[in-house]
């Protein structure tokens, strides 16, 4: 297997490599990727066999 070097943390591990987004939180990788605010912004349609659809309101609205 190849060794991969990280200059500033030493050598990278199985579990870094796995989860390269270990470091950032959750709400910094959904404003990242444009990710809708549902809060106060959304409609539940009820599909009839046990499932529901979360439909935004305003699709424009991003989360900041």
């Amino acid at each position: 297997m190849k060794r991969v070097e990280n200059r500033k943390e030493g050598f990278l591990t199985r579990e870094i490599l796995e989860n390269p987004h270990g470091k950032i939180d959750l709400q910094e990788r959904l404003i990242r990727s444009g990710a809708i605010d549902l809060e106060n912004n959304h409609k539940i349609v009820d599909l009839k066999n046990g499932y529901v659809q979360i439909v935004p309101i305003d699709p424009r609205k991003k989360l900041k």
